[in-house]
């Protein structure tokens, strides 16, 4: 259960596709790759465990960025270690797991504004009489409209 559970939980979390996993029975490494846009996830995921493991839960976790080159290029993997004071059992793992689906996911950008396709570009101009769209505090209304 220990390195499988572990390496779903991380997926399903931040999108955090496990490349690599060395067992033993008192630490768990895994290395894995992250896409670009899910980056701020893991960010909150590491701050989650890091809060978790402060509140001395007899697991710990380093987590660091390995680079390497391939084909020529340098490139990095996450690299997390947990590590028990004891062997890993069931319960620590879980304890784990539920750490790391307890972590927040990043919010998203709404869209503000968007063009109308085929719409002429002064189609929510306002017009003299105060007709019109536009944004907030770019409209004129009440007396800078009239000029008084």
């Amino acid at each position: 259960m220990s390195s499988t559970a572990l390496s779903q939980a991380l997926l399903a979390k931040c999108g955090f596709e496990t490349r690599d996993v060395n067992e033993t029975t008192r630490q768990i490494r895994i290395l894995g790759r992250v896409a670009q846009p899910r980056v701020g996830d893991v960010l909150l995921l590491v701050h989650t465990l890091k809060t978790r493991e402060s509140q001395n839960v007899g697991w710990t976790v380093d987590i660091s960025k390995s680079y390497f080159l391939l084909r020529g290029r340098v490139v990095y993997c996450w690299r997390l270690i947990f590590q028990s004071q004891t062997e890993f059992t069931t319960a620590v793992i879980q304890d784990i797991c539920k750490t790391i689906n307890g972590s927040p996911k990043s919010s998203s950008r709404e869209l503000e504004e968007a063009p109308l396709v085929g719409a002429r570009p002064d189609r929510n101009a306002q017009t003299a009489n105060g007709k019109g769209a536009g944004l907030l505090g770019q409209l004129k209304i009440g007396p800078a409209l009239t000029g008084r």
